[in-house]
């Protein structure tokens, strides 16, 4: 019998890397949700749009998380979780 030991602690690792991913991509996701709204006025008064032009940047966002949602959730439960963590996390790194 040929088991070894360090094949535990790899696995370990790797879980708690992937736990961080995870709780970063939702902090993230929480802060640009809970941001959004108190920033409707200064948007509008900003780039001299009117309000409801403006509330438009916040349901265009919440419209695409909830696209998006779905499909990453789709994507990070296959073959590909590594990638789609790490793609989404540089988009949300990038879009801020």
């Amino acid at each position: 019998m040929n088991t070894r030991l360090d094949d535990s602690s790899d696995v370990t690792a790797r879980d708690g890397r992937l736990s961080v991913a995870l709780f970063c991509t939702a902090l993230s996701g929480a802060v640009i949700g809970s941001v959004g709204a108190p920033l409707i006025t200064p948007v509008a008064t900003g780039m001299h749009v009117s309000l409801d032009a403006a509330q438009w940047t916040l349901t265009v966002t919440l419209f695409i998380g909830a696209i998006a949602g779905p499909v990453l959730g789709r994507l990070g439960s296959g073959p590909y979780r590594r990638t789609t963590i790490l793609a989404t996390l540089a988009l949300v790194a990038v879009g801020c």
